[in-house]
């Protein structure tokens, strides 16, 4: 079983949650051409410095089974993000073939 990126990336939603320090709720959605894909997830991409451009990135991940078929097959994967820097302009969510970016929405 090997861990790689989903195929498309279909959506990207933030939700600002009003928690002390502020956290972050993202929702990403794809489409896979397997549906056997398990443990779908985002993994943060680490950086060394904050992104210049204030778009954090994040690789939409799963673990392939040893039995592969051929149905595309939507997933999700949410992820809490606790004490978002004060730069955070938006997240970028990568596949495969594609990338969704989503602006954060301050209110």
């Amino acid at each position: 079983m090997g861990t790689i990126k989903v195929q498309q990336i279909l959506s990207v939603k933030l939700n600002l949650l009003k928690t002390n320090p502020p956290s972050l709720k993202i929702l990403a959605k794809g489409e896979n051409q397997n549906n056997n894909y398990q443990n779908v997830r985002l993994s943060p991409i680490v950086e060394i410095a904050p992104p210049a451009d204030g778009v954090w990135q994040f690789d939409m991940i799963g673990e392939v089974p040893e039995f592969v078929d051929s149905i595309v097959t939507e997933v999700s994967a949410p992820y809490r993000w606790k004490d978002i820097p004060e730069t955070l302009k938006g997240v970028r969510v990568n596949g495969i073939i594609n990338n969704v970016t989503t602006n954060l929405k301050k209110k």
